[in-house]
């Protein structure tokens, strides 16, 4: 169900393809370790941290501008992974709830 909210906020315009494929792949992680429960957002979390590449770049003149653009650029993926990370899953908590509430055929 998470993948099909995720795709329609795709196919809708309200996320970037990068968004889509990363939080595709969290998704996929989250499935593929299932035992360790479903920990779609722990790695979307570790994946897409500000690692010490930009901290390192910033301080070195020669590539300052083009580090800070990459910065600006994971900064607004970040938040559109987050945007819709939280809007998907309030979606598809939403149908579960709506299904639960209905009654179970096998009760008629």
């Amino acid at each position: 169900m998470l993948r099909s909210a995720y795709h329609e906020s795709f196919e809708i315009g309200k996320m970037q393809g990068n968004t889509w494929f990363i939080l595709d792949e969290s998704v996929a992680h989250a499935i593929d370790h299932l035992a360790e429960g479903f920990k779609d957002w722990e790695y979307l979390r570790h994946h897409r941290e500000l690692n010490c590449f930009y901290e390192c770049a910033l301080k070195i003149p020669l590539i300052k501008s083009c580090a800070k653009a990459l910065r600006r650029k994971h900064v607004l993926i970040d938040n559109d992974c987050y945007r819709n990370f939280i809007d998907c899953h309030h979606e598809v908590s939403a149908q579960l709830s709506e299904f639960q509430k209905q009654p179970d055929i096998q009760d008629n």
